[in-house]
């Protein structure tokens, strides 16, 4: 399981490091440095994975989450079932 995070903005890159870190969630930072058309800043991404995904979305309860639509149209395949019973038990 990931979940990443995206922006341009970096003070928002590290807003986000900063609350990952409080709540104890391990995670690593790429920078993409790319410039073309669509690209006209760097990207910054902050990604988490496995249990450290799983304790965030157990401790943020994202809202989006909990439609089962949304699961069903956005989450990969692979993890849609480990995510609707995790969701189960954080309720």
């Amino acid at each position: 399981m990931e979940i990443k995070f995206s922006t341009t903005n970096e003070d928002l890159k590290e807003i986000t490091i900063h609350s990952l870190n409080k709540l104890n969630i391990k995670h690593s930072v790429y920078v993409d440095r790319r410039f073309d058309k669509k690209h006209k800043k760097p990207c910054y991404y902050v990604r988490v994975f496995r249990n450290n995904a799983r304790k965030l979305i157990t401790l943020t309860k994202p809202y989006k989450l909990f439609i089962k639509e949304y699961i069903l149209t956005r989450v990969d395949s692979r993890y849609r079932e480990k995510l609707m019973n995790l969701l189960k038990g954080s309720k």
